[in-house]
């Protein structure tokens, strides 16, 4: 009987170190949902593609679908913070272009809630009484 032939690797590729977990995980603590985005209530994916060499090293960043109002210019700027293992490959030189899709989800309304409390103070306190400094009103502002 036969056993199976094992899948053979020629060239290994450069990897993302801790995988695809890690990837996620850089990418949501560092992309900065931009202010002009966030004023138009923009939200989409950008696509962006980029070289990946030898070294680990990003370059030729191009987005491919553009979204705007400054969340282009943020994914190349989180794609330029990545760095990949380096790989070796018996002396030859390896290029991988990567694709990836960068979302910009809805920007979060922070709902709030408001209360003001003023009191009136009109009628003046009698002359043997001494005046406090006291609070002329109060305020209070919930956020969700």
């Amino acid at each position: 009987m036969k056993k199976p032939n094992k899948e053979k690797k020629f060239l290994n590729l450069p990897t993302y170190p801790g995988g695809k977990d890690a990837l996620d995980k850089f990418l949501a603590a560092n992309i900065q949902y931009p202010d002009e985005a966030r004023q138009n209530n923009i939200q989409g994916i950008v696509h962006i593609s980029f070289d990946v060499d030898h070294y680990g090293a990003i370059s030729n960043e191009q987005i491919i679908h553009p979204l705007g109002h400054g969340c282009d210019e943020e994914a190349i700027r989180v794609v330029r913070l990545l760095k990949f293992n380096k790989t070796y490959n018996r002396g030859m030189r390896v290029k991988k272009k990567m694709k990836f899709r960068i979302p910009f989800p809805p920007p979060l309304q922070s709902a709030g809630f408001s209360y003001e409390y003023k009191e009136d103070k009109t009628s003046t306190p009698p002359e043997n009484e001494k005046k406090k400094d006291e609070p002329s009103g109060y305020g209070y502002t919930i956020n969700f």
